[in-house]
């Protein structure tokens, strides 16, 4: 899904994920300018995190700030792990967090990158209600969390967000996000790239994969734009279905994108948690332990022929299911195929006019939600035009007739070449050897000679009559 940057001052300010999970880093003692009558007047309250952006942890600026923007603290700066703390002291209420002056590794391009803008999060004053017997409480920094402020500060016009937006959206990205089976403010996500994430709890490698689909769905910036675009246009009347969808648009071949790149040390699939989560019944964790069975480990669909140059490929040829005999299975294309990338029939007709070889996975998922993927690969080459085919007929044979060109059109390269491997083999050597009259006249040397012309010559008209006319020269 592509998107136009809508404010690029804003948006630069979230290039990439910033997720958040426990962990130490540099303490400041900090007193609110503004203080708010807490709870418990005698008790102070730390708050720990993480940073993590595009699927890896980061080194930020963390500052926290009243919904009036008044500082809470000077600000404190995350270690290699993206771990901070911060002492909020006796402060209370919602609370605003903002990293910046951010450096991290891009868990797609493996390369360093810097990012000038800024990331953010919230905290709610319920959250300190929760707080553990030590006082402390953890708030993430993730793409999802400076999603769902800007989704807040969408339908709120006013110059300072309220305590009541901030719950609203809150509730709303909150129930959203238990699809996936983790909090988006809460969960300490664990990188899917990192082999630790095999002995994490369930929740916190959910939550490492779907940054890891939204690090493969493209430059975070401009899906940022776009999703922020997305729930602008729907207001404060957003829903969670219209929520899921607008997600799944973008995570489910984000998921195809870092699969691809066999980078994923989690043991689980990015793309059956998104599609488990926002298909079917929307549940990651499927009541039911059958999945659809596919009948290959791999599919290859070739488009290359001129006579019939769209390929349509029926799915409920690949997946069966015990469980949906009547047929009831959904089906996902993950990855672009030649534009062919959001088909959910039943069969998708490739109509490519971009010839390549295209690797996406093709899903089925049943109604309860559980998902099976295979991959798969497309070869498509365009129909050839008389020229093409002539060009290609000089390159590779001894040149081309009426005939020759027609029948490679109808064909195309694949089919032409395995044509031409499934020829008799003919030799030279046939008839080289022959009696010498005179060895004064050195036939030794002309016979050969003469015989690969020969053959060169009568190739084209021969090849498919069976053994070449001897030159009567020599029969």
């Amino acid at each position: 899904m592509k998107h136009l940057n809508k404010n690029m001052l804003r948006v630069a300010t979230a290039s990439l994920f910033l997720t958040a999970c426990g962990g130490s880093g540099i303490e400041n003692t900090v007193t609110a300018q503004t203080p708010v009558t807490p709870l418990v007047p005698s008790v102070t309250t730390t708050l720990t995190g993480q940073v993590t952006l595009s699927g890896s942890t980061a080194e930020c600026i963390i500052i926290a700030q009243s919904l009036s923007g008044d500082p809470i603290n000077d600000g404190a700066r995350s270690d290699q792990s993206g771990a901070f703390t911060l002492d909020l002291g006796t402060y209370n209420a919602d609370l605003l967090l903002t990293a910046s002056d951010c450096t991290y590794t891009d868990a797609i391009t493996n390369s360093s990158v810097a990012i000038d803008g800024v990331f953010r999060s919230f905290v709610i004053q319920s959250d300190f209600n929760t707080a553990n017997a030590a006082n402390v409480i953890t708030a993430q920094i993730t793409p999802f969390t400076e999603l769902a402020l800007r989704h807040a500060e969408s339908i709120d016009t006013s110059a300072t967000l309220t305590s009541a937006t901030l719950s609203q959206v809150d509730a709303l990205f909150s129930s959203t996000f238990e699809r996936l089976n983790f909090a988006y403010r809460n969960t300490s996500p664990v990188l899917a790239t990192d082999t630790a994430s095999l002995t994490a709890n369930q929740a916190s490698r959910d939550y490492g994969l779907a940054l890891a689909a939204l690090s493969g769905a493209g430059d975070i910036t401009g899906v940022l734009d776009g999703l922020t675009q997305d729930l602008s246009s729907q207001g404060v009347g957003l829903t969670e279905a219209e929520l899921s969808a607008f997600l799944l648009d973008d995570l489910k071949d984000g998921a195809a994108a870092f699969e691809m790149t066999g980078q994923n040390m989690s043991g689980d699939s990015s793309i059956n948690l998104i599609l488990s989560s926002f298909v079917g019944d929307g549940d990651a964790s499927p009541a039911s332990t059958s999945a659809p069975v596919a009948s290959v480990d791999n599919f290859i669909v070739n488009v290359e022929s001129a006579s019939s140059p769209n390929r349509t490929v029926a799915w409920e040829t690949l997946f069966s299911d015990a469980d949906s005999p009547d047929g009831s299975l959904e089906y996902v294309i993950l990855g672009d195929i030649c534009g062919n990338s959001a088909d959910t029939s039943s069969s998708l007709t490739l109509a490519c006019n971009i010839p390549g070889s295209y690797s996406f996975f093709v899903a089925a998922i049943d109604p309860d939600g559980n998902v099976t993927v295979i991959p798969a690969t497309a070869n498509i080459n365009l129909p050839l035009t008389d020229t093409q085919a002539s060009s290609f007929l000089i390159s590779s044979t001894f040149g081309p007739t009426l005939d020759t060109i027609e029948d490679f059109e109808s064909q195309g390269y694949s089919d032409w070449f395995q044509t031409q491997f499934n020829l008799p083999i003919n030799s030279i050597l046939d008839g080289m050897v022959l009696p010498f009259v005179d060895t004064s006249t050195s036939k030794w040397e002309t016979v050969p000679r003469e015989r690969w012309y020969e053959r060169a010559v009568l190739a084209m008209i021969n090849y498919a009559s069976g053994p070449l006319l001897r030159s009567p020269k020599y029969s």
